[in-house]
């Protein structure tokens, strides 16, 4: 967490779809990606539930061990994909980290 708020800029910035943001937060700070806000998601658990292809492209980039981060309800980023019905995000996450579907089908 960043100060008092719950959220990073860059959760908000990925909760948005504002890409050019995202990019620009990374670039100046990478470890941001695996950040956690007050209910343990990260940015790229927001990215996955809105269905913003490119920023959850960006994120794994840059932390690609987030696709095995649950949130508090026990969810991954391809949990979250699946039950959204966002298959493009879901292709990549599996693309990025196979093991993470196993993870999703054990919980």
């Amino acid at each position: 967490m960043v100060g008092c708020y719950p959220e990073t800029p860059l959760h908000i910035a990925s909760m948005l779809g504002h890409l050019d943001f995202v990019q620009e937060i990374l670039n100046r700070k990478p470890e941001m990606a695996g950040e956690l806000d007050a209910r343990k998601s990260s940015p790229l658990h927001l990215a996955t539930a809105k269905g913003y292809l490119e920023i959850v492209k960006k994120l794994v980039s840059v932390n690609p061990e987030m696709c095995f981060a649950c949130d508090r309800d026990g969810r991954n980023p391809l949990r979250i994909a699946t039950i959204k019905g966002h298959i493009s995000v879901l292709r990549e996450l599996v693309n990025v980290r196979p093991q993470a579907a196993q993870m999703s089908i054990d919980h």
